[in-house]
């Protein structure tokens, strides 16, 4: 089956707009890890968004805009006020565990594919997001 079916299907459950607003909140903290976010990193986020998730999720809000757009508001929004790359990546980890169910293998191949194109956006995957990442893939597998 394509994992973009698989995909739409387990998310047929889960909260569109929470888990792409947690999901900005993962990439910020993996962009913020050397430092700064990065042009080269922002335009990823973007990418991820317009070219991945908006083809993969057909659910919108009120107003009509792809519950997508939701991860790239968020992302922009904690880099605008240099929120704590702890409390971003916490709050996805937390999310996590209340929505253990929803992390499906596809999900988490998802996350973790994110968060790498984030992080080896700007000079490659520098050893404090490497860090970050191995920190996920291991929470993610205990899930």
């Amino acid at each position: 089956m394509d994992c973009l079916l698989i995909f739409a299907q387990n998310l047929a459950t889960m909260d569109f707009q929470e888990f792409f607003i947690e999901m900005g909140r993962l990439l910020y903290a993996t962009a913020m890890m050397d430092g700064k976010v990065q042009k080269d990193e922002v335009n990823k986020v973007k990418q991820i968004v317009n070219d991945q998730l908006t083809e993969m999720v057909e659910s919108y809000d009120a107003f009509g805009t792809s519950n997508a757009f939701y991860l790239e508001f968020e992302f922009e929004r904690l880099n605008d006020i240099e929120a704590r790359i702890r409390d971003a990546f916490d709050s996805f980890i937390s999310y996590a565990n209340e929505n253990k169910a929803d992390f499906t293998p596809e999900i988490k191949k998802l996350v973790m594919v994110s968060c790498e194109k984030v992080a080896n956006a700007f000079n490659g995957i520098e050893d404090n997001e490497r860090v970050l990442l191995n920190k996920l893939r291991r929470h993610l597998d205990s899930l």
